[in-house]
């Protein structure tokens, strides 16, 4: 089950990269601050993941 569940996110997040920048402008814009929330965003939400984990 957790095979199926890894693809699944995997292909969903995978088209989601590939056609998303069709959809908007940040690909061909550059913006130091989008830029940034890319790099930082999946940390931060990690982070902030493993921290309420840990209080259970």
């Amino acid at each position: 089950m957790f095979l199926l569940k890894l693809a699944a996110i995997s292909v969903t997040l995978g088209a989601a990269i590939k056609y998303g920048s069709l959809l908007t402008d940040l690909a061909f814009t550059p913006n130091a601050g989008v830029a940034t929330a890319i790099v930082a965003a999946p940390s931060l939400i990690w982070a902030a993941f493993k921290l309420s984990e840990q209080d259970k």
